[in-house]
């Protein structure tokens, strides 16, 4: 049943679609085993130390459920250390076994892939030219001397000039006679000028950005660097928002607007104040984020757009443990009402209002691909939000267990039903997945050893740096174990799938159609958002899979 609906899901959605839900089932089991040890260990002992002791505690706060509510140099702080390493442990184990998957998956995926162009197909550019002859004789002088073997043809990108009619730019698709000829020669460097013949693997066909494509080599080197500070000031413009939300507490507040002190006092705006207010706040400034950086991409120049979409201890141990209501409550209203409109599909359908409004031009037919840009790193917050608090406030960890399990549910849905997968990257997002939750261990762990050591318990924070240095360590390994091969192609699959097409006799007439692949339309802007339409790579070579 399970390998039944597997292969369903992996034909309908890909395996960009399947890692992304491997990786919310993954959420649920290590959020649902931290919230069992929570239950078991951290309750029980919190509950009877809120019995013995005879303080204020407020009995309506998540602070009494907190490692706040112990009093300082309490043995019964050491069940939290155990905790952390019980959820640190499963989490890399539940990890690790995910990552081995999901790389066997891509090398099965690499293996048993059709036929595409962008696997014969290097993409060149920095071109020099020599007077008197243009871009493309340079291109057809150079490979036939240098790879005179396994070179094939080539095709020039073209820009409009100023008097409308296609130019030559400084960039070249090369088509070679293997697949492992197309790798060998991406990976080297081709000229004593690192400047110059720089090349690359080609994106799929109907990949393509041409607006980066048409750029030159130099003017894209810029463009990163530009794109680098945006980002920088991006990041510490976003601080502001952060600082005010942390502000938000109603001592502040009396202190700022002393004639407000009736108003302040009322139960609903208490609630308003301190809790639904600031992750209002929060989330209309994240949901400016990922627009700003899709451009951002863009404009530091990737080549496809599958690529556009891709503090100290004491400090951490006094602010978070206070911060739990707010995180609690952003839990709710961000992540479970992110999900409601993903079912009901909103931008999807304003846009057709919009349209229906202004009698616009009805592209009903269209269908948009899943945002992983977006989706992922929302979900790999909550996922941090978990972690970070799992050992000092863990009254979190049921609401964001639920939060992923309704995830997985809309997700799946979504996926199967309503998106339609435009390219496919092989699940290359995986290892941002895994170094983002190996991120989020680290600290939680750091958030652990700045709360031991103000509760009066250095042994047992001291206990937590062995616990953090095995967490690197463990991601070191699996980096090297595991995730290059989302980041370099197999040399033994790629002869493999050469030789089969070479016994079959397929390989003359993938040669006879390769020159044709990449449809250069020297008018074609291809901003971010408008796609082309999505078709299969097979599809571009006219070779039917039954032929393989």
């Amino acid at each position: 049943m399970e390998a039944t609906w597997k292969k369903k899901f992996l034909s309908i959605g890909g395996l960009d679609a399947y890692v992304f839900i491997r990786f919310i089932m993954f959420s649920v089991r290590i959020f649902f085993i931290a919230s069992i040890l929570a239950a078991l260990l951290l309750f029980p002992v919190t509950y009877s130390t809120q019995r013995e002791r005879d303080d204020n505690v407020d009995n309506g706060s998540m602070d009494v459920l907190s490692i706040h509510s112990f009093t300082k140099g309490s043995r019964r702080l050491w069940i939290h250390c155990l905790v952390l390493y019980l959820i640190n442990c499963f989490a890399c184990v539940l990890l690790y076994f995910e990552t081995m998957k999901i790389a066997v998956l891509r090398l099965e995926y690499i293996r048993e892939s059709p036929t595409d162009p962008s696997q014969f197909t290097m993409l060149v550019r920095a071109i020099p030219r020599s007077p008197g002859e243009s871009y493309s004789e340079s291109v057809t002088n150079y490979f036939s001397k240098y790879h005179e073997s396994t070179y094939l043809a080539h095709q020039m990108v073209h820009r409009c000039g100023r008097d409308q009619n296609p130019m030559e730019c400084a960039v070249a698709f090369v088509f070679f006679k293997t697949r492992y000829a197309t790798l060998c020669c991406s990976s080297i460097l081709h000229s004593f000028d690192p400047m110059s013949w720089v090349t690359e693997l080609a994106p799929e066909p109907h990949d393509v950005y041409w607006s980066s494509i048409r750029m030159t080599y130099k003017h894209i080197w810029i463009r990163k660097i530009v794109a680098f500070v945006v980002t920088i000031l991006l990041t510490i413009a976003y601080i502001l928002p952060v600082i005010f939300v942390q502000s938000l507490s109603l001592n502040k507040l009396e202190k700022i607007f002393p004639s407000m002190k009736e108003l302040l006092e009322k139960k609903y705006v208490t609630q308003l104040v301190t809790g639904y207010l600031p992750s209002l706040i929060l989330i209309l400034f994240m949901y400016a984020v990922p627009p700003i950086m899709m451009r951002l991409s863009a404009a530091a120049g990737a080549l496809s757009c599958s690529a556009i979409r891709k503090s100290i201890a004491e400090h951490l141990a006094l602010d978070v443990p206070t911060q739990i209501d707010f995180f609690i409550t952003y839990v709710l209203s961000s992540g479970w009402a992110s999900l409601a409109c993903e079912v009901i599909n909103l931008s999807a359908l304003l846009n057709k209002s919009m349209r229906f409004i202004f009698r616009m031009k009805d592209d009903s037919y269209s269908v948009t691909s899943f945002p992983y840009y977006k989706e992922v790193p929302h979900l790999l917050l909550f996922g941090f939000i978990g972690f970070a608090l799992s050992i000092v406030s863990p009254t979190i960890l049921p609401f964001v267990c639920i939060f992923f399990m309704l995830a997985y549910m809309v997700y799946v849905n979504q996926i199967l039903y309503i998106y339609f997968p435009k390219y496919e990257t092989g699940g290359q997002f995986w290892p941002i997945i895994h170094s983002a939750t190996i991120f989020s261990l680290l600290v939680s762990q750091i958030i652990a050893l700045g709360v031991l050591l103000r509760k009066g318990m250095p042994v047992a924070s001291g206990f937590i740096i062995p616990l953090i240095i095995c967490t690197a360590l463990f991601h070191y390994y699996s980096k090297r174990r595991f995730l290059w091969l989302f980041e370099k192609n197999v040399a033994e699959i790629l002869i493999d799938m050469d030789m089969k097409d070479q016994l079959s006799g397929r390989i003359h007439e993938i040669h006879q159609l390769l020159p044709s692949a990449y449809g250069d339309n020297p008018s074609n802007p291809n901003p971010p958002g408008n796609e082309p339409s999505s078709q299969t790579a097979h599809s571009n070579l006219g070779i039917e899979e039954t032929n393989m």
